[in-house]
């Protein structure tokens, strides 16, 4: 009693866009997924051979849309969360 708890709880002053990335990462996760669910399994060897290879081995030598990018062979989208929301749903 008397502490003003809300007055240094750091989720209500700063937070929210911390909120937003996490919904945006699954944005991206689904949209990569893609890849893979196209491909038939989310096993694929070559699919995985080609994020290792274009995602994970380039590192930060590019900015994180552009390695998105390259894999995807297009911008990302927002159609296959889309997707996802509606079967979850």
């Amino acid at each position: 009693e008397g502490t003003h708890f809300q007055c240094n709880f750091g989720h209500l002053n700063g937070y929210s866009a911390i909120y937003y990335t996490y919904m945006w990462s699954l944005v991206i996760a689904k949209d990569l997924f893609s890849r893979f669910r196209a491909a038939g399994s989310l096993l694929d060897p070559a699919e995985a051979e080609r994020y290792r290879d274009l995602i994970l081995g380039r590192g930060s030598e590019k900015p994180a849309t552009e390695l998105i990018r390259d894999f995807l062979g297009r911008e990302m989208q927002f159609g296959p969360f889309e997707t996802w929301l509606r079967e979850a749903g």
